[in-house]
């Protein structure tokens, strides 16, 4: 993901994480999650307010592969969609190692136990349409599930419980 602006045009880059999640027990009580990617590297130009990362709900046409089409998919709304993670500051990024994005309750809500969670990371020049104010870039190498050879890839690590048992309460059962 990227923000570029070369003093004519604008470039921007967004980053899609479709994750299989369907193992999770349906009785899966989800407490927390966090979005996790290798930085291998970072430019950090602008370093202002908006130079940060979120984490969005997408809604791509297939979880298999994108198309040109999917671009504007990378979050409820082109400008300001619903972040579903607390935002992380490029500043603070670590390179050469994992950079956690911690899920909010919002973004919890998006974890699928059926099926693929659809989730994507945007910058904060993209997803609240704020220009960069300088000729520069504000950009985030992290390794990806498609390079082969890595054991970096990108990762949704979740927390939860299940309920085992059952207890009655006035005739219903909770499971």
């Amino acid at each position: 993901f990227q923000i570029q602006y070369d003093g004519t045009n604008y470039f921007i880059v967004r980053a899609f994480y479709p994750t299989d999640t369907s193992a999770l027990p349906d009785t899966a009580v989800i407490s927390a999650a966090t979005h996790n990617i290798y930085v291998t590297a970072k430019l950090d130009e602008d370093n202002d307010a908006q130079a940060v990362l979120a984490i969005v709900q997408t809604s791509q046409a297939s979880s298999a592969s994108l198309v040109l089409g999917d671009y504007d998919t990378c979050g409820s709304a082109v400008d300001n969609p619903t972040l579903g993670s607390a935002t992380l500051d490029i500043t603070n990024i670590t390179v050469s190692a994992y950079n956690a994005l911690t899920l909010n309750s919002t973004g919890i809500g998006w974890i699928s136990k059926t099926g693929t969670t659809l989730i994507g990371m945007r910058e904060g020049h993209d997803y609240q349409d704020s220009a960069i104010s300088v000729s520069g870039t504000n950009r985030v190498f992290h390794s990806a599930s498609e390079e082969t050879g890595t054991s970096q890839d990108p990762y949704l690590l979740i927390t939860y419980t299940v309920i085992t048992g059952f207890m009655s309460l006035n005739t219903k059962y909770w499971g």
